[in-house]
């Protein structure tokens, strides 16, 4: 009998079995920890009190320009960072209930796409209110 490595005990490739123990209480929390942190980073940007950086924030040339641009474009952009961290907080909740693997998975996959399209939509709207700055 083949052992099978430490990954493939993590994440169970049989779409009959519910998501492995191991890669629900894993993936769960660690989703939830980045959604989290995107919302309070969100949260900072929106209200002002993420000051301009090379780290954290919507960093384009125009909001970089200035002071200025920088609080106007997170002003802008700010509600919908906020809403990209509903794609890594519900597929993380959501994960820890152990759905079948190819839920699971799905799950992950399409929050994480939502995730990725609202911090882009973001973007585009930050940067044009910090042209207007």
């Amino acid at each position: 009998m083949a052992s099978r490595s430490s990954a493939e005990l993590l994440l169970a490739t049989n779409s009959d079995d519910p998501m492995s123990m191991g890669a629900s209480y894993l993936l769960g929390p660690a989703l939830i920890v980045a959604g989290l942190s995107i919302a309070w980073l969100a949260i900072r940007a929106w209200r002002g009190d993420l000051p301009r950086n090379a780290l954290a924030g919507i960093r384009t040339p125009a909001t970089m320009a200035s002071d200025a641009a920088w609080a106007r474009a997170h002003r802008a952009g700010g509600p919908w960072l906020l809403a990209s961290s509903i794609g890594s907080l519900l597929p993380g909740a959501l994960v820890l209930f152990r759905p079948p693997h190819d839920t699971g998975i799905l799950l992950i996959l399409a929050g994480l796409g939502l995730m990725v399209a609202l911090v882009a939509v973001a973007a585009f709207v930050a940067n044009l209110a910090a042209q207007d700055a």
